[in-house]
């Protein structure tokens, strides 16, 4: 997906293109819930991709370590950083995918 079609993907509020607008306060936070696990699980298996195996192991480890408050989040991210030089690119592209195929999945099913 080129650069211009990701930004404009990141810009789309997809509430209103699915015509969501009416939904509650509650019922728009389960959906947003719902929508971050998937993009995160998307946003991961693309980490764990781009990493060596070497690299996925020390990943692991670090998670283990944060998700116990053995260390700050700060040193994960910093590991992912030095990693994945381009992590943000990764994440927008990653975003910009999921809000595509949710739009194209709706002008399908109408």
């Amino acid at each position: 997906m080129d650069e211009n079609k990701i930004e404009e993907l990141l810009k789309v509020d997809l509430f209103e293109e699915l015509n969501l607008q009416e939904l509650s306060d509650d019922e728009r936070r389960v959906l947003l819930e719902d929508m971050s696990k998937v993009i995160i699980q998307g946003i991961l298996l693309k980490i764990v991709e781009s990493l060596s195996l070497e690299k996925q192991n020390e990943l692991t480890d670090l998670f283990n370590k944060a998700a116990v408050g053995e260390i700050e989040q700060e040193v994960l991210i910093n590991f992912l950083y030095k990693e994945i030089p381009h992590l943000d690119d990764l994440i927008k592209e990653e975003i910009a995918h999921y809000k595509s195929l949710l739009i194209s999945n709706l002008k399908e099913n109408n």
